[in-house]
């Protein structure tokens, strides 16, 4: 699909962090197209290597960080220069819906007290039950992970008919935790310190130091990712200065992508 206009996720959300952008130029091809796309996190060997081999020209690129560390933000800014993002908080939050498989199995388990008044999963009630508990969190793990990872392969094939020489950017926070870091040509990690991290989180979960600490020691330090990515984007800073770092970023990507065909 060269020269149309990038897909990017239709949402308030998605609408107000690009409203932050400090842009001196038009979106790419002066325009934007808009379409729903529940996205992702994780995927299967099996099933990356079939879409790999079959569209060799895919660039498939792995976007992780840690807890309150920016993802949203910089996932976005890749939307913005023209990839295809696939994003997993979305996708967690589709295949939990009322009266699918994934709901129904969490209701099961964790019983009826986790559901809000219109029968949503009460996510913040969740969260509660699994931090800090590793029985928990896997038994969720096991319930919403094979779902997500359907959604995302159907997904992904979608648009690598659409666009075959598509960058597809996928969010995926616990990449290295699940070991999923060999499903993707490339890896980019959205870092900021500890203490920031700590801080944002207090701020934007509302939590006392102890509870987002907790929630923060439930992942892989985030200093520690920082050997196993191919590119860092430093999110400690100014939008603009994020914002310059995934241009520069998204340019690279799109010039190895072009090289796979010469």
């Amino acid at each position: 699909m060269p020269g149309d206009a990038p897909f990017i996720l239709s949402s308030p959300a998605s609408e107000k962090i690009l409203n932050t952008f400090h842009v001196d130029k038009p979106f790419p091809n002066d325009k934007v197209h808009e379409i729903q796309i529940p996205y992702l996190p994780y995927e299967t060997v099996r099933t990356e290597s079939c879409i790999t081999q079959r569209r060799h020209a895919v660039l498939l690129v792995a976007l992780t960080g840690g807890i309150a560390s920016g993802k949203s933000l910089v996932a976005q800014m890749f939307v913005y220069f023209g990839a295809y993002l696939i994003d997993s908080d979305q996708l967690s939050r589709k295949v939990v819906e009322p009266h699918k498989p994934a709901w129904r199995d969490i209701v099961d388990c964790f019983g009826p007290k986790i559901l809000l008044p219109d029968q949503s999963v009460d996510r913040k009630a969740l969260a509660r039950i699994i931090f800090g508990d590793d029985t928990q969190r896997k038994i969720l793990e096991h319930i919403i992970h094979p779902r997500i990872w359907e959604e995302q392969r159907t997904m992904t094939e979608e648009i690598i008919n659409k666009d075959p020489t598509a960058i597809i950017v996928r969010d995926v926070p616990l990449l290295f935790e699940a070991h999923l870091e060999h499903n993707f040509t490339w890896i980019i990690l959205v870092y900021v310190p500890a203490h920031v991290q700590l801080a944002r989180l207090m701020e934007r979960d509302g939590l006392n130091r102890e509870k987002a600490q907790s929630r923060l020691d439930a992942q892989m330090p985030i200093d520690a990712k920082i050997p196993l990515a191919h590119y860092v984007i430093y999110n400690e800073g100014t939008i603009e200065n994020t914002r310059s770092q995934v241009e520069k970023v998204f340019v690279e990507l799109r010039q190895l992508e072009r090289s796979k065909d010469v």
